[in-house]
């Protein structure tokens, strides 16, 4: 079997940062318990409510937890991909054509984040990821491997300011913000 004929296995793997995990279940479980106990303080049968809350607090989590742990971007040798908790898509490679790193992107919600994006030759965007969801040696790792045309920005920006300079960055409702 010659090096062309060897199966599109996986050459970098990069999974997605567990400590994402407390966040997001106390992004989850905060809303449902606090809906869950004023429901049960307006309308009665509390013991029916405790259960019923603890089998969706239950169910949040492990969707949760599932959807982190899943989470993997995967280069081949002809492919990107990234899993997740709808299963994988994949872009070929040759249809990627650049990516550019944005050194902090000022967040009113949390903390400030790094963010690449990889756009296909059209401009269209293949991937958005997050310094916080992926980790910066994550980055690293996906630039490295990629090896596409790179173009890095150190400045601070806002989510506007990224839009004007790469109209295909966000999408247009997250561009009003």
């Amino acid at each position: 079997m010659s090096a062309n004929q060897l199966p599109d296995v996986p050459v970098v793997e990069v999974r997605r940062r567990s400590n994402l995990l407390g966040f997001a279940l106390v992004a989850t479980v905060i809303p449902l318990v606090v809906g869950l106990v004023a429901e049960s303080a307006l309308f009665g049968d509390a013991p029916g409510r405790v259960l019923r809350l603890a089998i969706v607090i239950a169910v949040a989590v492990l969707v949760l937890w599932l959807g982190i742990r899943r989470g993997r971007l995967l280069i081949t040798r002809e492919r990107f991909g990234r899993r997740g908790w709808l299963g994988r898509r994949w872009t070929p490679r040759n249809r990627l054509a650049r990516s550019v790193l944005i050194a902090s992107i000022a967040n009113p919600n949390g903390p400030d984040a790094r963010m690449l994006f990889i756009f296909d030759r059209d401009g269209k965007l293949v991937a958005r990821l997050s310094g916080t969801a992926w980790g910066n040696d994550g980055l690293a790792t996906v630039i490295e491997a990629l090896a596409l045309p790179f173009s890095a920005v150190p400045d601070r920006l806002t989510v506007k300011e990224v839009a004007a300079l790469e109209p295909n960055a966000f999408r247009w409702y997250e561009r009003l913000g």
